[in-house]
């Protein structure tokens, strides 16, 4: 009885530091608050965010591009720590005002970084084969993500973590498991013969936990499904997966946000692409 007791005290000991409790007590992200904070984020990094949808015009009367040719045009990723209260129900709206010049910033530099590194907001466009996602969450070893996630200087532990990317992260790289797979394999192989490593891992599932390094609020958020993967099957379950590890959200192009949560078919489904 007595080492049962000991043992009980030594698992309550080490919740802390496996991020149960942490997981248990946070707070979720207000839905009103996510949707001013995603509508900063569109109005002011899209290009033209005024004829995003098909079927719109342009100020000269001709017709814009259609919405399935604009998504390469608009697909870009970012993540942003602002103050827990900014996420929560009764938000200050003027308190986006410091997040509004930041995207800005980045909106308006595209060509003068590869990734846009702010006081509160990284960001990336997707350029050949290393996508926007990959951008912030893998390449250097995190050292991005990390960056902004392990800054000190006038942050708060409990700060709001979003990270937000336009399209859904693809099947093809950003979801693709069995592709990091054969990468490992590759890895393995050449340092069994001390040969120098190769190869890149794209799959997002193994990098989601950084972003659940503070303790308050956090989301992942889309707006669209990528053109190649509407309607697809598998995108469900890998939805899913990201849910287990942060809180997954569809916020459309007319700010509409919902929670897509474990049973997330309306994210994943045919019905989801509501950005027209």
């Amino acid at each position: 009885m007595v080492w049962t007791g000991v043992l009980r005290a030594v698992l309550l000991l080490s919740l802390p530091s496996s991020g149960i409790s942490n997981t248990e007590t946070r707070k979720p992200i207000d839905l009103t608050a996510l949707k001013h904070i995603v509508s900063v984020i569109n109005v002011h990094a899209n290009k033209d965010p005024a004829s995003r949808s098909s079927g719109s015009s342009s100020s000269s009367g001709s017709p814009s591009v259609t919405q399935s040719n604009r998504r390469e045009d608009f697909q870009y990723a970012m993540a942003v720590r602002i103050a827990k209260n900014q996420c929560l129900q009764g938000f200050n709206e003027q308190g986006l005002e410091p997040l509004k010049t930041e995207v800005s910033n980045f909106k308006n530099n595209p060509e003068t970084r590869d990734v846009y590194e702010g006081q509160m907001v990284i960001a990336a466009r997707s350029k050949n084969e290393r996508h926007s996602e990959y951008k912030l969450l893998i390449e250097n070893e995190r050292k991005v993500i990390k960056q902004l996630l392990e800054s000190k200087q006038g942050r708060n532990d409990e700060d709001c973590v979003i990270f937000y990317t336009y399209n859904s992260p693809c099947l093809k790289r950003c979801l693709n498991e069995e592709a990091d797979k054969k990468t490992r394999k590759i890895h393995d192989k050449q340092t069994t013969k001390g040969k120098k490593l190769t190869g890149i891992f794209r799959c997002i599932y193994n990098y989601l936990d950084e972003l659940n390094s503070l303790q308050g609020p956090r989301a992942f958020v889309f707006s669209q499904i990528y053109r190649e993967d509407v309607d697809k099957e598998e995108l469900s379950d890998c939805f899913r997966k990201i849910a287990d590890q942060i809180p997954l959200y569809q916020c459309d192009n007319n700010n509409r946000c919902r929670h897509c949560g474990q049973d997330n078919e309306y994210c994943a489904g045919a019905g989801a692409d509501l950005a027209g």
